[in-house]
C-alpha cells in the first residue's frame, strides 16, 4: 500500500464519519420533533433520550473525522462500538414508537 492509497484510504473513511454524524444529527430532528409535537407526555422520553444519543454520536463522528483529517491515528474499536449501541437503541425507539401509533 503506498501512501497516496493510505491518504485515499483515510480520506473515504474521513466522509463516512462525516456522513454517520450527518444522519445522526438529522435523525435527531426528527425524534426530537416527535418529542415536541406528543406534548413531552411520558411516551415522549424514548425519543428525547435517542435524540440525545443521537447528538452524542454525531459529536463523536465529527471528533473522529477531524482526526482523520489530521492524519492522526486512534484506535477506531471505542467510536465503531459507540456507533453501534445508538444505532441499535436509536432503531429499539424506532419499534417503539412504530407499534404505539395507531394505524390508518
Amino acid at each position: 500500500m503506498t501512501a497516496g492509497d493510505d491518504r485515499e484510504v483515510r480520506t473515504r473513511t474521513l466522509l463516512a464519519w462525516r456522513r454517520t454524524a450527518l444522519t445522526a444529527a438529522g435523525t435527531a430532528v426528527l425524534f426530537s420533533s416527535h418529542a415536541i409535537t406528543s406534548g413531552w407526555q411520558p411516551a415522549a422520553t424514548a425519543p428525547a433520550a435517542a435524540s440525545g444519543m443521537l447528538i452524542a454520536l454525531a459529536v463523536i463522528g465529527l471528533r473522529r473525522a477531524r482526526l482523520l483529517r489530521r492524519g492522526m491515528r486512534t484506535d477506531p474499536h471505542p467510536a465503531v462500538a459507540a456507533t453501534t449501541v445508538v444505532i441499535s437503541a436509536t432503531c429499539a425507539v424506532g419499534l417503539m414508537i412504530g407499534l404505539q401509533l395507531p394505524t390508518p
